[in-house]
């Protein structure tokens, strides 16, 4: 019961960020407008492109290694927490600079200098979540959220209100993940005094090899997401990339259910692979139509009702996003939340290497297929691009898990 205990708590923080996250996305799309919306969520994308190079497949493998025990777990924790705390400045930096040579805008320059600033705060954030989730503790992730996610839709919306614009909700984003990043250091220090980073790099090199390989996972189901508004960014007039940019960022609301399930269940699955059980088993055979009856519904509601009310809650600006959405809901998202719970499940049985061997495919794919799509059928081709390659994605991950003997994780 482990599983659906810690999924419960997880899930309940999803569907609190999930909430904040709508206000917040109503509240900043009806103020910004679509076009300075667009370049807000741009922002936001190319700093959350980066992001897993912070963290570093740490979930994955802090799940896999508290799964053998508590002693275990903490131990690589304090290892992954040294890797964290060197990381976050060189990454911070690259995002940054590579940030500023395809952007010419001074603005937008100083928008990306605040946003990577906030990246550093919730990559140490982030580290503590996956400490919480990994020790099957969600119910701190979930007071967390509880927290800092309604204090950073009230902060953006007086700023918004008194007339702020995208540096003032870049501002309040930074400060809130620095924020929750102190709160729960503090809070996992009490709880485990012992704990401190681990500065062996050398020694700890080993580790390297499972979380690269969870990285290269992580790196593949950031960009799924991120990728398209960069290439969107690129290839789309202003007006167009705002009701995409919405568009996007409902689509990524809708596929955090299924990955917040998948990131809860990781340690009892790999408790259940290594004790020969058929937990894990159970989950992949659901993972296909759970996602696509999801999916299914979801289109539906957004192709009956979009058109009348997307306008009416976010703008009159916004009047093609319920297409885009409706479009993406079924062509992208459903194959990508079953490639999310799969890769989870893969991970969770010790794949390492074959889940970063097979992650990277599907996402180049996807992205040289969308600078072919896009100049010729607009959104819709890169929603198409993408789409497809969440099936392949999708489809190699069954596969091999169906077929997975036992005691042979690689």
């Amino acid at each position: 019961m482990s599983v659906f205990r810690n999924a419960a708590f997880l899930l309940l923080a999803r569907a609190v960020s999930l909430i904040s996250r709508l206000a917040f996305v109503l509240i900043a799309a009806r103020e910004l407008g679509a076009q300075n919306y667009g370049t807000f969520v741009y922002v936001q994308a190319w700093c959350l492109l980066f992001l897993p190079l912070i963290h570093f497949g740490s979930q994955s493998v802090m799940s896999r290694y508290f799964g053998q025990g508590p002693r275990v777990g903490i131990d690589i924790a304090a290892k992954l927490l040294g890797f964290r705390a060197f990381l976050l400045p060189v990454v911070a930096g690259m995002c940054l600079l590579s940030g500023w040579l395809v952007e010419s805008n001074p603005d937008t320059r100083f928008f990306l200098l605040v946003a990577c600033i906030g990246l550093m705060g919730r990559g140490l954030a982030l580290w503590a979540s996956h400490f919480f989730i990994a020790s099957e503790n969600s119910q701190k992730v979930l007071l967390l959220d509880f927290f800092f996610r309604p204090l950073e839709v009230v902060a953006a919306s007086i700023f918004l209100i008194n007339g702020g614009g995208i540096k003032s909700l870049l501002f309040v984003y930074a400060t809130v993940w620095w924020l929750q990043a102190g709160v729960s250091y503090v809070w996992i220090k009490r709880s485990y005094p012992g704990l401190r980073p681990s500065w062996k790099i050398g020694e700890n090199v080993w580790l390297l090899r499972d979380s690269g390989a969870s990285l290269i996972v992580s790196l593949a189901v950031a960009w799924f997401m991120q990728a398209p508004l960069a290439i969107g960014r690129w290839n789309l007039d202003a007006v167009t990339f705002g009701q995409f940019a919405l568009a996007m960022q409902l689509l990524q609301v809708c596929a955090m259910v299924p990955g917040a399930f998948g990131n809860a269940a990781m340690p009892a699955l790999s408790r259940s692979f290594h004790n020969n059980g058929a937990a894990d088993q159970q989950y992949v055979l659901l993972a296909i139509p759970v996602s696509l009856f999801s999916a299914v519904i979801l289109t539906v509601l957004v192709y009956l009702m979009g058109d009348s009310i997307i306008p009416l809650v976010f703008g009159s600006s916004y009047g093609t996003a319920a297409e885009f959405l409706a479009f993406g809901l079924i062509i992208f998202v459903a194959p990508y939340s079953t490639a999310l719970l799969l890769s989870n499940a893969a991970l969770a049985r010790g794949l390492f290497k074959w889940s970063s061997r097979i992650a990277m495919f599907p996402i180049c794919l996807a992205v040289a297929l969308a600078f072919y799509f896009t100049p010729n059928w607009s959104v819709y081709g890169l929603l198409l691009a993408f789409g497809c390659g969440s099936v392949v994605w999708t489809a190699v991950l069954f596969a091999r898990l169906k077929r997975q003997p036992e005691g042979n994780p690689n």
